[in-house]
């Protein structure tokens, strides 16, 4: 049996060319889903802007008041409008007195012909 050489070179650059091919087409295919370099590095960047504006909010929360804090000063404030309630009350019946004497005064100059 004789080999048909020209056969069989055509076919081995065939499949050589389809092997070419192919990897072309798989690192294409595969290729086309990976991240570029700088696009890792551009999301590196955003993710270290994030982590200092969390660290940053972080650092200012420690010094916010807590709900301890907050019901205590309600709780003043609460007070507080009691004790101006009082005093409300207080400068009313002061004042009513101040315009009785002072009513007191001009009705005693008008007795004395002033």
């Amino acid at each position: 049996m004789e080999w048909d050489w020209a056969a069989l070179k055509f076919l081995l650059d065939l499949g050589t060319a389809t092997g070419v091919v192919g990897v072309g087409v798989y690192s294409w295919w595969v290729g086309r889903n990976h991240a570029t370099r700088s696009a890792i590095d551009s999301v590196g960047e955003r993710v270290s802007c994030v982590e200092d504006r969390v660290s940053c909010v972080e650092r200012d929360m420690r010094h916010l008041p807590t709900a301890a804090h907050i019901a205590d000063l309600h709780d003043r404030i609460a007070t507080l409008g009691g004790d101006l309630r009082e005093i409300k009350g207080a400068l009313q019946g002061l004042a009513r007195a101040v315009d009785l004497i002072n009513e007191h005064l001009i009705n005693q100059g008008r007795r004395n012909g002033v």
